[in-house]
């Protein structure tokens, strides 16, 4: 009898490690090595770290004109989609009459990636972002659907490299935690003119930045993104570990990489068999630099971090000498990755 419970208790213990595999947001630790005794700070006001990455969620913009006229709508950082007369029908298929809403998000910090789910993580791969919004349309709270191409210009840092770009479109996934997290998939053909530069008016930093300037158009609200693939087949996946916080609430490690003027944010998976932290089947060039920042909050609300700068040579990177930091010192440091 003694055995028959044993080797059930081992069958449960399987089926939990594979529940929990690669589950992005949420791990369960009592009792690693080397624990760190925490100081005393004010807990964090969050339940999760999640909940705190919320504040980072950019505001949403609001314009609107008269859709037999048309308008053009320019948002804080200089996104500009023009819409020609009559772009849109109800959803029974009949022009639009009157007054149509539009509403705007504009993404280009890392910041703003956490606070709106949107990781730089496409259904086949790790991605490079110039820029990414998302765009809707209602008329008295309901959704007015596009029938006519909107005339796109994004300004995009003068050192990003276009040589493979591509639009890709948003699908917002909702994860076992409830957590919003926008996937990427590329659209089939991509045509864009991007030969100019210009100076652009930021309204938020209030400053004015030269800028290249891509213009196309789309025919689709909704998430979208301009991207370049970031995998490499000859190159290594990116793994972390960490040790030394008791009593665990959720943990995670996030990958950060800017390489040829692109940006890519991604949460690395938690494979609980391995009790690591990696990317998965993608993998990346061994001569980048990848910044890896190691986040673990515990059950008594409190916040540690640690942050490495490392070279993508396979070699895992374990994370020892996490440290407590406040609410307002993580908003500081989240706001100042450039």
């Amino acid at each position: 009898m003694k055995n028959k419970i044993l080797i059930l208790l081992i069958a449960l213990t399987v089926l939990l490690f594979q529940a929990c595999k690669k589950d992005r947001t949420i791990v369960y630790v009592t009792n690693p090595s080397n624990p760190i005794i925490p100081v005393v700070t004010t807990p964090s006001s969050f339940t999760t770290l999640k909940a705190f990455f919320n504040t980072f969620r950019p505001q949403q913009q609001a314009f609107s004109f008269d859709n037999s006229v048309g308008g053009t709508v320019r948002g804080d950082k200089g996104m500009t989609f023009t819409f020609a007369a009559s772009s849109f029908r109800t959803s029974a298929n009949v022009p639009v009459v009157g007054v149509v809403k539009i509403n705007l998000i504009e993404v280009n910090r890392y910041a703003e990636m956490l606070g709106t789910g949107a990781f730089t993580e496409a259904t086949n791969g790790i991605l490079g972002s110039a820029a990414m919004f998302n765009i809707t349309a209602t008329q008295n709270g309901q959704t007015v659907y596009l029938v006519k191409p909107i005339q796109t210009s994004i300004p995009v840092n003068l050192d990003a490299n276009l040589a493979n770009i591509k639009k890709f479109t948003g699908k917002i996934n909702i994860s076992a935690n409830n957590d919003t997290v926008v996937k990427w998939t590329s659209d089939t053909a991509f045509f864009y003119n991007a030969d100019s530069t210009s100076k652009v008016y930021d309204s938020l930093k209030k400053v004015y930045e030269d800028k290249r300037i891509i213009k196309f158009t789309i025919k689709t609200l909704g998430w979208c993104n301009l991207d370049a693939y970031y995998n490499s087949p000859t190159g290594n996946q990116v793994v972390a570990t960490f040790t030394g916080i008791n009593n665990i609430l959720n943990a995670q490690v996030y990958m950060k990489i800017d390489n040829d003027g692109l940006k890519g944010l991604i949460p690395l998976f938690y494979d609980a068999s391995k009790d690591e932290f990696n990317s998965s089947a993608y993998k990346l060039p061994p001569t980048w630099t990848i910044h890896l920042i190691t986040l673990v909050k515990d059950k008594d609300k409190r916040v540690y971090i640690e942050d490495k700068k490392v070279v993508n040579s396979g070699v895992t990177t374990n994370f020892s000498k996490l440290k407590e930091i406040s609410d307002a010192d993580l908003e500081t440091f989240f706001n100042s990755l450039n």
